[in-house]
């Protein structure tokens, strides 16, 4: 019959209802995959860290353990040099207490020299400051100044210094150059040379002279004035 044949027409082309059922894609398993993936990658990383804080525990444990070796080793050490000074010591006392008055006193007399000549060494320059200031006063006829220079027990100072008076009363002008300057220590004096060159209105003379000083109570001062030559 016609209308039976377009029913048929019809139901054949009705879409078919496994046709219109929605198709999901079949990746369910690619998920999983993935994320077992990165579940193993967050254990790995996991894992390396704890291994890197397992290994830097174990290098600080025997970096500790290495410190204490060796401060060990250091305190033994020590102790042994402690005891070595201690036993030189006894051994330097026992001899010290073995000699003599006679080398003892011998030895304070060396030590006493050697700081005598170390004072005088390293005083040159103070001295050589003096013999300056010393030619100085001279030049400007400052007797009282002058005379400071020398000690109270340099040889015939009264006399000395009365002559010095006189001729800075009588001569207008005093002129004094110095050169040729050598010092050397000796004991606990030192010694100065150089050359002097007198001027004034009626006498020039050129000589060379020595000084000796001498370390006093009262400082560097002249026990000795010779001319040389």
């Amino acid at each position: 019959m016609w209308y039976s044949s377009k029913r048929r027409n019809e139901k054949a082309d009705r879409p078919s209802k496994v046709e219109n059922t929605v198709s999901y894609p079949n990746d369910l398993g690619e998920q999983i995959n993935g994320m077992n993936a990165r579940n193993i990658n967050r254990n790995k990383k996991r894992m390396l860290l704890n291994n890197r804080a397992l290994t830097y525990c174990l290098l600080f444990v025997l970096l500790v353990v290495t410190a204490g070796v060796t401060a060990r080793q250091l305190l033994v050490k020590s102790g042994s040099a402690k005891n070595e000074a201690f036993r030189m010591k006894k051994l330097i006392d026992a001899n010290n207490v073995g000699n003599n008055n006679g080398d003892n006193t011998r030895t304070v007399i060396a030590q006493a020299t050697r700081k005598d000549e170390s004072l005088a060494q390293y005083s040159i320059s103070l001295v050589l400051l003096h013999v300056e200031e010393w030619k100085n006063h001279w030049s400007s006829k400052n007797i009282r100044a002058f005379m400071s220079f020398y000690h109270k027990n340099f040889a015939d100072r009264k006399n000395f210094e009365d002559n010095k008076r006189r001729i800075f009363t009588k001569e207008q002008f005093i002129q004094i150059d110095i050169s040729n300057v050598e010092s050397e220590a000796k004991s606990d004096s030192i010694v100065v040379r150089f050359t002097q060159r007198y001027n004034s209105k009626s006498f020039s003379d050129t000589a060379r002279k020595e000084l000796v000083w001498s370390n006093t109570e009262d400082g560097w001062k002249i026990i000795s004035e010779t001319i040389i030559r």
